[in-house]
Parts: C-alpha cells; sequence; structure tokens
C-alpha cells in the first residue's frame, strides 16, 4: 500500500463523514502502510514518453477552465519520492538503475505550486 492507497482511504474517509457511514481505522497502523520513507524501495517502469506528442501540462482551474493565476497542487508524495534514496527505474535490460524522481512536468513549473497532502 502506498500513495494511491493513502488517496483512496483518505476518500472513503470523506464519503464516510459526509454519508454518516460510520467507517474508522487505526491511524497508527495506516501510516505503517501508507507513508513513504526515505529509505523504502520504488521502481519506476519509464521507457520514455510513448505516443504522446506533448508532456502534460500541470495547472489549476477554476470554474472548469485554466487559470493561470493561481498556483497547481502538487501532491506532497511527489516531493517524498524526490527525496527517497531508493528510487529506481527499470531498464528494458531487466537491470535497475537509481534515479531521482522529477517529472518534467513538474520541473517546467518550477516550484511555483503550492503542496498540499
Amino acid at each position: 500500500m502506498c500513495i494511491r492507497d493513502r488517496f483512496m482511504i483518505d476518500r472513503l474517509k470523506e464519503h464516510s463523514k459526509k454519508y454518516k457511514a460510520g467507517i474508522k481505522f487505526k491511524e497508527e497502523e495506516l501510516v505503517k502502510y501508507t507513508e513513504i520513507g526515505e529509505e523504502e524501495e520504488f521502481v519506476f517502469h519509464f521507457f520514455g514518453l510513448g505516443w504522446k506528442k506533448a508532456i502534460r501540462e500541470i495547472y489549476a482551474i477554476k470554474d472548469n477552465k485554466k487559470d493561470r493565476s493561481l498556483r497547481p497542487k502538487i501532491h506532497s508524495s511527489m516531493v517524498k519520492l524526490q527525496r527517497n534514496r531508493k528510487t529506481t527505474s527499470l531498464t528494458r535490460f531487466g537491470k535497475t538503475i537509481r534515479i531521482q524522481y522529477n517529472p518534467p512536468n513538474a520541473k517546467i513549473i518550477r516550484k511555483e505550486y503550492e503542496i498540499v497532502d
């Protein structure tokens, strides 16, 4: 369990509260399975940008339209992955190489974003 699971658990909590479903979690247990540590291993499978014609743009939306006056929100997991010491990428030849996670679309906005959980 990790980033995706934490997101889904947070959504479940929101819906449980909204619809008074009464779902409860033991937070101290959840942290064990959903936090990203600096020593945790992550392997990315990246083989190029594929068929895309351009890198996916990051931007804020207001009233269902791009709004360049607002800073986009980036999940804190990106920063945690950037600091992680054991992030690797799987090569086409089956080997893993150490990488620093730094998505090109996040680099483009040059830290002009807000970090959220």
